[in-house]
């Protein structure tokens, strides 16, 4: 029997929260993150850094509630593949004005692999039409491949954290706000 090592499995997952999750108080968690925006409550003030686009979250129920909802479904698309579950080491919002967008990034950390996340999720709270994330392959045969993914509010995207994406320029006069987790396999 062979020892198997995974080097490469770059997939997005895509869910959208049912209705029955109507506990989550989605306007909420739209305040919350419109507050830390405009508190300016960044979570790295480096201007190279591209955390210095993220913002800090509350400590809410509502957050917790969708952490969970990706914990368990990823499990389940997973189950196969995977014992693993989710553990979330990191929580931020997104806010995009008008005409503001975020240019390619990673959430790994070059200087230490071991403890960088293993994946990404975005919890999109509110958007407009034409708002996306834009994902790029970077491994296997579909290096330099694009995937564009359409914002739609009560989804959630789940990729792999060394995959580097962003947020497309808002078109919209309606703010973009999505809740990102930084989310480690354990």
């Amino acid at each position: 029997m062979f020892l198997q090592y995974n080097l490469i499995d770059q997939s997005i997952f895509i869910k959208k929260i049912p209705q029955q999750f109507s506990d989550i108080d989605f306007d909420q968690i739209k305040k919350d993150a419109l507050e830390s925006y405009k508190n300016k409550k960044v979570l790295s003030t480096n201007k190279f850094s591209p955390e210095i686009n993220y913002y800090k979250v509350k400590d809410r129920k509502d957050n917790l509630w969708i952490y969970e909802f990706i914990r368990d479904h990823f499990r389940q698309a997973t189950l196969e593949k995977t014992k693993n579950t989710l553990i979330m080491t990191e929580s931020a919002y997104v806010v995009l004005n008008t005409n503001s967008d975020i240019t390619p990034h990673n959430h790994i950390n070059e200087y230490d692999i071991n403890n960088s996340p293993d994946y990404t999720a975005v919890a999109v709270i509110d958007a407009d039409k034409d708002s996306f994330i834009e994902i790029n392959y970077e491994g296997g045969r579909k290096r330099n491949m694009k995937q564009r993914i359409p914002l739609i509010p009560m989804e959630v995207i789940v990729f792999n954290a060394e995959l580097q994406h962003r947020y497309l320029l808002n078109k919209n006069l309606k703010n973009t706000i999505v809740l990102t987790f930084k989310l480690q396999l354990f």
